[in-house]
């Protein structure tokens, strides 16, 4: 994490900094050191220079013209999982082919991207087994997910987001199959690596099935999803959480209608969240919007072609696909599209190759 931007600052606090161990021997001339406020070897250079300096990567991707949907949950005919991962791209109106299968778990994953692999953390439906594994896929190979490590617990139901640092964000979830138990717990990975996560901090209050979106700086958002184990009680609440930095989740705002499961798509500097369960037998197909830099409530953006909740969003930075979801009666395949700069309703963009719901998806490179 970054630097403080005041006070007695330390050669040790230096090192550290830029990825040595405390204690260990440095000097102010050492290049990891200088780099961190890019100084030439032997150049002048005084403590508080290093005031806010950070060995926090930042200019990767996110995003790619290639959408992965994990497989998620189908109650069209009988109430059965998908192994099945499906892609597309954003702009060919088609139905979306075989990715592969997801090998770590099928229902409740959330899913991070850097922009060249996306990893899927926990699941609902192998809960007691392997309820705390993550999986990965290379979007531009199709192939079967890869083991990438574990979380540090079970659990199903969280939000993924993800900066241009290349680290991804879980974001509570429940620790329990049923009944539910929601939690606070926010874990970081580095998607780059295949290891298991780490503590990052807290939400404000228990939840899952919460939509999300990443913006291109060091910040994103989540939004919505029942605040208390009953999953009846749905929250408008917005948090923002900054992911260069280990913290807790703080209030952005509201949205205009609290909502269980919207999907969440963004373009780096507007979020949206589309759809989701009003209350226990009501589904929307409001998308709301809001400026992930700002501390504000959710404006309408405008409708879904249909009503659902536990759909996945993806973007590439200019359009966001809304894919899959439950209408209440049956497990959809519908794919819609929105141009995210451009406030409008949503336009029908053809269907996903099999029926999906409480799925989410990320973007990368083909």
């Amino acid at each position: 994490m970054a630097l403080q931007n005041s006070g007695a600052i330390s050669l040790n606090d230096i090192h550290v900094e830029a990825g040595g161990s405390s204690g260990s021997s440095a000097t102010i001339n050492d290049t990891d050191i200088r780099a961190l406020i890019s100084k030439g070897s032997g150049a002048s250079m005084s403590f508080n220079e290093w005031y806010g300096a950070s060995n926090y990567p930042s200019g990767g991707a996110m995003w790619g013209s290639r959408w992965v949907a994990s497989s998620g949950a189908n109650r069209s005919n009988s109430f059965y999982w998908n192994y099945r991962m499906d892609y597309h791209n954003f702009t060919t109106s088609s139905a979306s082919s075989d990715f592969g299968d997801s090998t770590g778990g099928t229902h409740g994953r959330s899913v991070c991207s850097n922009g060249s692999r996306v990893v899927f953390s926990g699941n609902y439906y192998t809960f007691s087994s392997n309820g705390n594994r993550q999986d990965y896929i290379t979007t531009s190979s199709l192939s079967n997910s890869i083991n990438f490590g574990n979380l540090t617990a079970s659990r199903h139901s969280a939000s993924g987001v993800e900066d241009q640092g290349g680290r991804g964000l879980i974001c509570g979830g429940s620790t329990g199959k049923y009944p539910y138990a929601p939690t606070t717990i926010i874990e970081y990975i580095q998607i780059a690596s295949t290891s298991g996560s780490t503590d990052f901090g807290d939400l404000v209050a228990i939840n899952m099935q919460m939509g999300n979106a990443s913006g291109t700086g060091n910040r994103c958002l989540i939004a919505g999803g029942p605040e208390s184990a009953s999953n009846q009680a749905n929250s408008n609440r917005i948090q923002y959480i900054t992911t260069s930095s280990t913290s807790n989740a703080t209030d952005a705002g509201n949205l205009t209608v609290a909502r269980v499961n919207p999907a969440g798509l963004t373009n780096g500097s507007r979020a949206c969240f589309a759809g989701g369960k009003f209350s226990l037998a009501s589904y929307g197909n409001t998308i709301d919007y809001v400026a992930i830099a700002s501390t504000s409530n959710a404006t309408d953006f405008g409708n879904l072609t249909v009503s659902h909740n536990g759909a996945f969003g993806a973007s590439d930075g200019t359009y966001g696909m809304i894919g899959g979801g439950y209408t209440g009666n049956s497990t959809s395949t519908r794919k819609d599209r929105i141009s995210v700069a451009t406030t409008s309703n949503a336009s029908y963009f053809s269907t996903l190759g099999l029926p999906r719901h409480s799925c989410d998806a990320g973007s990368g490179t083909t």
